[in-house]
């Protein structure tokens, strides 16, 4: 990622924290009689949405599975000290803390074989289980703060989050909506009753790729970035339980937000990450995400 990136995402991040929003089109004036002004037909002036009020913004770095096969606790710890060394030359602040297993669970997501038909419209339906506790998670995601307002579903008794996710490609924005439940989701239909906002004829849903991921969740490590912590999580996906090697690990920290946050965070928390993707020898080959990994690893959606 560039400086120049970087300088223009830190403006971006600053704008966001400040509630600037896209402006909506110009509605179109009404017709009225020739001849004769009538200011109640008059165009009404644009009218700027509300600003996205986002939750948090997380930073992800998809790591070298390969680096982490064989000795674990030896590669954890070589990666803490060059994130420690790295934070200290950008920002002068410190890793504090250490990666320790936080969570362990199994994940997987649905949608309609051969079309993709969620993913096409920006969704991602994913379901997470822990022992007896199993949750489903409908996730829009779109890279227009607006659209993002406009994409977001209700359901009782979810938790909703509105979120950045910011790569070395690109930033996109996300609502979530996540519920507890036992139901089983076998329909597009049932998906629509379930979340209101999601309209969606009849159509069979099936596990994505046929491919159930079993998490690592490591916890602890953390950076001052001013106002807030980040807080660094280390997330490992193994295509079975009981593989050594990971199949996919991803990097990340996240900074919640709220109105009062100074720019100087947003700056520090921005040269935090660019400096984090300089540590070249720890970066995945492929650098897919892990939602996009899973949807390629067959011809599911063909």
């Amino acid at each position: 990622m560039s400086r120049l990136f970087l300088t223009l995402f830190a403006v971006q991040l600053v704008g966001m924290a400040c509630g600037t929003a896209p402006v909506e089109d110009t509605p179109r004036a009404p017709e009225r009689s020739a001849g004769k002004f009538d200011a109640a037909q008059a165009p009404s002036p644009p009218v700027a949405p509300e600003p996205l009020a986002l939750d948090s913004r997380e930073f992800k770095l998809m790591l070298d599975p390969e680096l982490f096969v064989g000795d674990f606790d030896a590669a954890v710890a070589d990666l803490e000290n060059d994130l420690d060394e790295a934070a200290d030359e950008a920002i002068e602040r410190d890793l504090d803390g250490h990666f320790e297993l936080d969570r362990e669970r199994q994940i997987q997501f649905f949608d309609v074989a051969g079309s993709c038909l969620l993913r096409a419209k920006g969704y991602a339906l994913r379901e997470r289980q822990a022992d007896d506790d199993r949750e489903i998670t409908l996730k829009f995601r779109s890279s227009d703060p607006a659209q993002v307002q406009m994409g977001g579903t209700e359901a009782a008794g979810a938790e909703y989050k509105l979120e950045e996710d910011v790569t070395a490609e690109r930033s996109i924005f996300s609502s979530s909506t996540t519920i507890a439940t036992d139901a089983e989701l076998t329909n597009t239909g049932e998906l629509s009753q379930l979340f209101s906002g999601l309209a969606l004829a009849d159509q069979v849903l099936t596990v994505v790729a046929d491919t159930q991921v079993y998490e690592q969740v490591y916890r602890g490590a953390m950076v001052d970035v001013g106002a807030v912590d980040a807080r660094v999580t280390l997330t490992l996906w193994y295509r079975h339980q009981d593989d050594e090697a990971p199949w996919l690990v991803e990097l990340s920290f996240k900074v919640k937000l709220d109105d009062e946050l100074p720019d100087k965070t947003h700056e520090r928390a921005a040269a935090l990450f660019e400096a984090w993707l300089g540590e070249e020898q720890w970066q995945s080959p492929t650098g897919a995400t892990k939602t996009a990994s899973v949807y390629a690893a067959t011809d599911f959606c063909y």
